[in-house]
C-alpha cells in the first residue's frame, strides 16, 4: 500500500502550514500483520539541491506527514507513505541528480523485465540501480527517456516536455510486458525536478487541488510580541499551491478533482497546469 501527495508552492516560508493543512492525507493506522512496517517519506529542495528523508511510522509520534515536514521550507515537495515488509530495499521518494520520483500500484512485472531494463539504461543510471526494486526500475526507465530527450538536466523545459516523457515511458513498460506475454504494470507515477511537478496515472486514482489561501500556522495563534502578526496574516492569504494526492480511501474531498485515467498532469513554477 502506498499514499502519494506532491505540490508546488508559490511561497516556500509557509509550506509546512500547507502539510498541516493537509496532514489527514498522508497519516496511517499502525498496521496490524507482523513483520510490516509503514515508511514516511520525503523528497524537497534546499539550495537547488534535491533532498530526501524517510522515518519509519513507529517513529513519528502522530504518524503523520507533518511530522516529518514541520520545518521543510520547499516551494515543491513530494512525499509518500508506503506499507511495506521490513527490509532493506530503498523506500521513495527516489532521487537521482534533481529528480525526485515516486510510484504507486502493481509494478511487480517490472522486476520479471528487469534484465532489458538495465540493459537498456545508460551506464550512468544502470550504476545507480543495481540492486533496484520496480519503482526504481521505474525511476530509471523515465530517467532513460528524459536523457534521450536532453531533458535530465534542463531544468527550463515546458512542463508538458516532460509530462510528454512519462507518458513514453508507460507506453515503454507497456511494450516490454506485450513482447514477453505478460500484462503490464498497473501504476501511477509522480516526478519533479524542483521546477516542475508531473503526475501520471496509469493505474490508482490520482486528485488535484488549487489551494488558494491558508487560514492558520501549525504553531497556532501567533504572540505579536514575537511576530508581525498582520504581514503572517496577509502573507498565508497569498499564498497558493497546487496539489496532487493519492487520497487515503477514495477522492480527498470536494474540492479534489479526478485526474483521467491514462493523463500525465503537470505543474509548473507558476502554478499554471495542464494535461497530456
Amino acid at each position: 500500500m502506498m499514499q502519494l501527495l506532491a505540490a508546488m508552492a508559490t511561497d516556500s516560508e509557509h509550506m509546512p502550514s500547507l502539510m498541516y493543512a493537509l496532514r489527514g492525507l498522508l497519516d496511517a493506522a499502525p498496521p496490524a500483520q507482523e513483520g510490516v512496517s509503514d515508511v514516511f517519506g520525503l523528497g524537497y529542495y534546499a539550495d537547488e539541491r534535491a533532498l530526501t528523508m524517510r522515518k519509519p511510522g513507529d517513529l513519528l509520534e502522530r504518524r503523520s506527514l507533518y511530522e516529518l515536514a514541520a520545518k521543510v521550507k520547499s516551494s515543491v515537495v513530494i512525499a509518500t507513505v508506503e506499507r511495506r515488509p521490513k527490509d532493506n530495499t530503498q523506500s521513495a521518494p527516489h532521487r537521482f541528480r534533481r529528480w525526485l520520483f515516486t510510484a504507486l500500484g502493481d509494478l511487480s512485472v517490472l522486476s520479471v523485465l528487469r534484465p532489458k531494463i538495465i540493459d537498456a539504461l545508460p551506464g550512468f543510471i544502470r550504476s545507480e540501480l543495481q540492486d533496484a526494486n520496480p519503482s526504481e526500475l521505474a525511476f530509471g526507465m523515465f530517467l532513460r527517456e528524459l536523457h534521450e530527450r536532453g531533458q535530465i538536466d534542463d531544468i527550463l523545459l515546458e512542463p508538458r516536455l516532460y509530462a510528454e516523457s512519462m507518458k513514453r515511458t508507460v507506453e515503454m513498460m507497456r511494450a516490454l510486458a506485450h513482447e514477453a506475454g505478460v500484462s503490464g504494470p498497473e501504476a501511477s507515477f509522480g516526478a519533479t525536478n524542483g521546477r516542475a511537478v508531473i503526475a501520471g496515472r496509469h493505474g490508482p486514482a490520482l486528485y488535484t487541488k488549487r489551494q488558494e489561501g491558508l487560514e492558520a500556522v501549525p504553531e497556532g495563534p501567533l504572540d505579536p510580541d514575537l511576530h508581525d502578526v498582520q504581514l503572517v496574516v496577509e502573507a498565508l492569504k497569498r499564498f497558493r499551491a497546487v496539489v496532487v494526492s493519492s487520497g487515503s480511501s477514495g477522492s480527498p474531498g470536494p474540492d479534489w478533482k479526478e485526474i483521467p485515467m491514462n493523463t500525465t498532469f503537470w505543474i509548473d513554477r507558476s502554478l499554471n497546469t495542464g494535461q497530456v
